[in-house]
């Protein structure tokens, strides 16, 4: 059985393996909010392409932390119930639904973390997908 530790550190390695990539698109979205209205259309396509590339690193690694979240959870809960089985006490599913919780926390707030950064790199895309699209309109009956 993996102990609450143990997935303290998958959780945190989690986080520092990416954390170059957390950082670009923090740097990325910091840029728009500063930027926006005096940038280039090659520097939206030049984000778009990042954040996409990123997008594609860290949606699987945020899969994996959400199917780890939820199976250990459920593997804590069904151990709690065994327990209280083997122990012949009695067995109270909410509180062992909270201790199950309580016990991936460390995961929970990972994923969290990542699927935080995953929605702000949609956003960013969004916004250069955006522009793009409106400079190819401001530029579409020029001569």
């Amino acid at each position: 059985m993996i102990t609450k530790e143990e997935l303290k550190e998958i959780a945190t390695s989690t986080i520092n393996e990416n954390q170059e990539l957390l950082d670009k698109i923090q740097s990325i979205c910091q840029s728009l909010i500063t930027n926006c209205t005096s940038m280039n259309i090659q520097n939206f396509y030049e984000y778009q392409d990042i954040l996409t590339g990123i997008y594609g690193t860290l949606n699987p690694v945020y899969k994996k932390l959400r199917a780890l979240k939820e199976n250990y959870e459920a593997q804590r809960f069904n151990q709690l119930k065994l327990e209280a089985d083997v122990n012949g006490t009695k067995f109270i599913a909410e509180v062992a639904k909270r201790e199950a919780s309580e016990f991936i926390s460390d995961l929970r707030l990972a994923r969290d973390l990542l699927e935080g950064y995953i929605e702000a790199c949609i956003q960013a895309i969004q916004t250069c997908r955006t522009h793009i699209w409106e400079y190819k309109q401001d530029t579409r009956y020029e001569i």
